[in-house]
């Protein structure tokens, strides 16, 4: 992945699921820089 003024290197991206009233963590995963979102 490449992107300008970022450090080159094999990135993660990291996403979570909030409890909204507690603001608890309760999931966490990782998936590669390089997928899409949509």
């Amino acid at each position: 992945m490449h992107r300008d003024n970022k450090p080159q290197g094999f990135f993660y991206l990291d996403h979570r699921t909030v409890d909204g009233k507690h603001g608890i963590i309760t999931d966490t995963w990782a998936t590669p820089g390089n997928v899409h979102d949509s």
